[in-house]
């Protein structure tokens, strides 16, 4: 604090020139306050308006990959679907629909049990097995529902 009265001391006497003459009413206070925070309150808009627009364009990236994921998926010849730890189908390709014959809405969501005849541990256990070694030429057939 000594040092802003040193300064002030300083400047009264005229050993030193303020670059601005102090604010000395009310008013010119609030102006330069005023001032200060539009300028603030103008850069933070500049700031929102950039993260908005990154924020933008990353979800149109995100978009434009899942639809070339959806196509690449769809676009595999052989029956592919994504199960959940309970065999709840989360998730297959146009492949897959064609094999069971039924629409993809009466696929998703449901267990492979309900959707294929036969025992789903089997069919697991055959898919398991050909995953572990594909060469090696295992196959499953199971009947549709």
């Amino acid at each position: 604090m000594n040092e802003v009265e040193n300064v002030l001391r300083d400047i009264s006497t005229g050993k030193l020139k303020a670059v601005r003459p102090p604010i000395e009413s009310e008013e010119e206070y609030l102006k330069e306050y005023t001032s200060r925070l539009f300028h603030k309150l103008e850069d933070k808009i500049v700031e929102l308006e950039q993260e908005n627009r990154m924020r933008k364009h990353s979800e149109e990236e995100q978009h434009k990959a899942a639809q070339q994921w959806y196509t690449t998926f769809n676009a595999i010849k052989d029956a592919v679907c994504l199960m959940d730890m309970e065999r709840n189908i989360l998730r297959c390709n146009r492949s897959m629909t064609e094999l069971i014959g039924k629409p993809y809405n009466e696929i998703i969501g449901f267990s492979c049990y309900e959707v294929i005849q036969a025992d789903c541990k089997t069919w697991m256990n055959a898919l398991r097995a050909y995953a572990e070694n594909p060469l090696q030429g295992n196959s499953y057939s199971a009947c549709w529902k």
